[in-house]
């Protein structure tokens, strides 16, 4: 769902510097810019924030504790399990129960579009044990990479479950015209942000 909401000027955002990596970074202020692909607070109204045109945004909430998390996975984090990652940090640091997790999966580019090599896919398919990815299409001598279904895998795998989490239907690269995509308009494009936060009223 997209829809349009007022940004109090109680809220504040803190975002990453993304490198494509697995690196998580426990955020309490929006001044500090981290290097990570991963943010997670406690502190109400901290928004935290990433920015996508064509890689995975992945938003978490844990219900009972009020902590949130958001994660950006582009190929390169995705096979360096940053959910996983994530996802260890708020069950060893914070005690959160896998089923008290809620999580998002935001638009990005879909299977249909996302041709890889190879070198990238033969990676894949050895981390992540999907029925798709052993039979997956080849397209000009290119495989279709399926960022959705590997981040979903990573939430999986980690006891969320699967009722616990939503997939966006929406694909970067083929509406174009409604999100930013790094590949169609061939790196010459703005970049979207997906946030979550705590709000305390």
């Amino acid at each position: 769902m997209i829809v349009q909401v007022p940004i109090s000027n109680t809220l504040s955002f803190a975002r990453g510097n993304q490198i494509h990596s697995n690196s998580v970074a426990i955020v309490t202020d929006s001044y500090s810019i981290p290097t990570a692909d991963a943010l997670i607070t406690t502190i109400p109204n901290l928004l935290v924030s990433v920015l996508t045109a064509d890689c995975t945004p992945i938003l978490l909430l844990d219900t009972k504790q009020n902590i949130v998390a958001a994660i950006h996975a582009g190929w390169k984090g995705t096979l360096a399990h940053v959910v996983t990652n994530t996802l260890q940090i708020l069950f060893n640091t914070f005690g959160t129960k896998p089923n008290h997790i809620y999580a998002y999966i935001g638009a990005c580019i879909s299977a249909k579009s996302y041709e890889v090599g190879e070198d990238v896919f033969s990676h894949f398919n050895e981390k992540f044990l999907l029925p798709a990815y052993p039979n997956a299409p080849i397209l000009n001598s290119k495989r279709l990479l399926d960022l959705k279904a590997a981040n979903y895998a990573q939430l999986v795998e980690s006891c969320i479950p699967p009722t616990n989490i939503e997939v966006s239907p929406y694909c970067t690269y083929q509406q174009h015209t409604d999100f930013f995509s790094y590949r169609y308009e061939n790196g010459k494009t703005g970049r979207m942000i997906s946030f979550i936060g705590i709000a305390h009223v």
